[in-house]
Formats: C-alpha cells, sequence, structure tokens
C-alpha cells in the first residue's frame, strides 16, 4: 500500500444555505470528496462552518446531506482520519458526529504532520473583540500608510481603549504632550483634556479609565454589554445633547496650561503651534507667551482639518 501522506482542510462549504446555486455548492462539496486519494491520505480537517446552520437533538438531526455523509464515511471506512471543529455556524455538533468515528477538536489545536507544525481553528472568536464597521476607515488609512504616510494617533477621551489593535496596523500611538519640530516649527500636539489646572472631578475620572486593573475588570464584561454600557455613557454626553461648548478664552484651563508649558520651554526651542481637540469646538487664538493656540472642531456639521505645508512654512485651517 502507498504510504499515507495527504491532509485535506476544507472549511465554510454552508451546505443548506439557499443562496446561489445550493444544490450546486453540495455537489461540489460531494465532487470534491470523492476525489479524494483514500489510500494516499491520513487526514480530512473539517474547519468548521461545513453546514450553514446545524442543531441536533438527542433522537433527530436536520434531514438531507445523506450522499456527504455517506462520501465522509466512506473515505473514513477506507482509512481516512476525519477531524472537525465547530464553527459559528455549526456549533451545535454535541455527538452525532462522533458517534460516526469522526474526532472533535477545540482551537487553537496544535498538531505536526510530516515535518511540519500546524496551527489549525474555525478562527472565530481568536484575537482581540474589535468594533464592529469601521471597514473603510481603516482600508483608508492603510492606504495612505502603505503609500508611505506616518499615521500617529493619540488617545481621547472616548476612544482610551485602544490597547494594540492600532499599533498592529502600524500606527504610532503618542502621548500627550507630545512635542515634534516638523520643518522649522515646533508642535505641541495632543487630545487636550485633562491639561490644566482644575477640573478635579474630571481628572478622577479620567484616571480611572486610564487605570489598568480597572480597564482589566472592564475587559471581563461580555462585548454585548460593555458596548452598550459605553454607548449609553457617550450618548450623555454634552456633544450627544447639542451643546457647543463655549470656550473661555484665556481663562481656559488648556490656555493656562499652554502658557506654563511655554515658559518652561528653553528659548530656542518655544512652541511656535499648540494643537489639541477634545473640546468640539474651533479655536484659532495666540498665546501671549508665543506661539497659537488651535483647536479642531468635531465632525458633527462639518469636515474641519488642518494641513501644515513645511515647504511654505504655512498652516492651513480648513473649518
Amino acid at each position: 500500500m502507498p504510504e499515507r501522506t495527504l491532509s485535506y482542510f476544507v472549511s465554510d462549504v454552508h451546505l443548506g444555505l439557499d443562496v446561489k446555486d445550493m444544490a450546486g455548492r453540495e455537489k461540489r462539496f460531494l465532487d470534491f470528496l470523492e476525489s479524494i486519494p483514500a489510500d494516499k491520505t491520513e487526514s480530512l480537517f473539517l474547519m468548521g462552518d461545513i453546514w450553514d446552520f446545524w442543531y441536533e437533538y438527542r433522537d433527530v438531526v436536520p434531514r438531507g446531506y445523506v450522499r456527504v455523509f455517506a462520501s465522509l464515511l466512506s473515505l473514513k471506512d477506507r482509512g481516512v482520519k476525519i477531524f472537525f471543529f465547530q464553527g459559528n455556524h455549526d456549533i451545535w455538533t454535541y455527538s452525532y458526529f462522533e458517534e460516526m468515528g469522526f474526532v472533535k477538536l477545540k482551537q487553537p489545536y496544535v498538531r505536526t504532520i510530516g515535518s511540519k507544525v500546524f496551527c489549525l481553528g474555525h478562527g472565530d472568536g481568536l484575537g482581540p473583540v474589535v468594533p464592529r464597521g469601521y471597514v473603510r476607515v481603516f482600508a483608508s488609512l492603510l492606504s495612505l500608510k502603505d503609500r508611505g504616510v506616518k499615521i500617529f494617533f493619540f488617545q481621547g477621551n472616548h476612544d482610551i481603549w485602544t490597547y494594540s489593535y492600532f499599533e498592529e496596523m502600524g500606527f504610532v500611538k503618542l502621548k500627550q504632550p507630545y512635542v515634534r519640530t516638523i520643518g522649522s516649527k515646533v508642535f505641541c500636539l495632543g487630545h487636550g483634556d485633562g491639561l490644566g489646572p482644575g477640573m478635579r472631578s474630571y481628572k478622577v475620572m479620567r484616571w480611572i479609565f486610564h487605570n489598568h486593573f480597572l480597564q482589566t475588570l472592564f475587559s471581563g464584561l461580555h462585548p454585548w454589554f460593555a458596548f452598550r454600557l459605553g454607548q449609553g455613557w457617550s450618548k450623555s454626553s454634552r456633544l450627544a445633547k447639542s451643546k457647543e461648548y463655549i470656550f473661555r478664552g484665556k481663562d481656559e484651563p488648556l490656555y493656562k496650561w499652554a502658557e506654563s508649558f511655554q515658559e518652561g520651554r528653553p528659548s530656542g526651542s518655544r512652541v511656535d503651534y499648540f494643537i489639541f481637540g477634545h473640546y468640539h469646538t474651533s479655536v484659532d487664538m495666540p498665546v501671549d507667551k508665543g506661539g497659537r493656540l488651535l483647536i479642531l472642531k468635531d465632525w458633527m456639521d462639518s469636515s474641519p482639518y488642518m494641513v501644515y505645508d513645511s515647504a511654505a512654512d504655512e498652516m492651513v485651517v480648513e473649518k
């Protein structure tokens, strides 16, 4: 007999899904099973969601799929080991497959085949939970990065809990206040929350939100509950209530912070631009100690941004 050197892997057939050619899909899967050379094959791995929906009772299983099971059992009877993972569509495979002699595996499953080490699974639920949506936003950001644009980000008070996902995409996390020379100008950047004197209650809340132990406790909540809690809190904010913040000029803690920060800088490295967000209002004013304080408005009613051209030494503010 020839040596069994082949291992097959197949996933997401979604048998029973009445989309496009359901019968044709089952026929193609049967053709695949029948094409497997049983005498040369050591194993077949069903990687999950072979069925679009599977729920079995003690005495009842979904009707149909007779030819599929016949083909699988034919392979098994000819010496092929059949392994399967439960996917997110066929979770409810309790004992029926195992009674036929198939072996249920739990992800991640590590197995050496020949000289190689494989890590196998359906893949659902692995890795951090990421808020759904925003695919086009991330695609655009990554497109810019792939074309050579360096992307930096600050955590705001609404997106504090960006742990590693952005950095895994190659974005660079910065901590405020961040000072950087661009061209001939010195920039001081940050989200702007918590900078300046006073605001004791807000700073306590900010400390709570940034506390690693409390973040770990919050991570223990189910995402369904955690996201609804966060979204409910966000809806109660000043922005959700459509109240625009009135920036108090020189009386504003952020302005006082900028003056104090500028005063502490060496004379040869004074800040030219202080740029922040957070306040949801547009601000452009000089700082008495030197420099210019710019605050970007939110995107609720317009699309504001700033662009600095180092060649022309020009700052353009689009409101």
